[in-house]
């Protein structure tokens, strides 16, 4: 989903691959976990299964959130 706030990405030096981050609070975490010697991996926005986002909107009655274009139901995310 498109963010009306701040965004950074950046290579990380635990990883060596580029981050993608969607606030600043996600940045600073990311930062300190990267320079934490016993994190040995790390990984944002972990996708979660859509079928059970889709049940867990229809058991507490919610919509949940679509693509506007395309109008099928987005991909929810997680941070581990």
């Amino acid at each position: 989903m498109p963010s009306s706030g701040r965004v950074h990405r950046f290579i990380g030096w635990k990883t060596s691959r580029e981050h993608h981050l969607l606030s600043d609070l996600e940045f600073n975490y990311l930062c300190f976990c990267d320079w934490t010697e016993n994190v040995i991996d790390i990984r944002e926005q972990f996708p979660l299964d859509r079928e059970n986002t889709l049940k867990i909107a229809e058991d507490i009655g919610i919509h949940h959130p679509v693509d506007p274009k395309t109008k099928v139901p987005v991909v929810m995310t997680i941070e581990l």
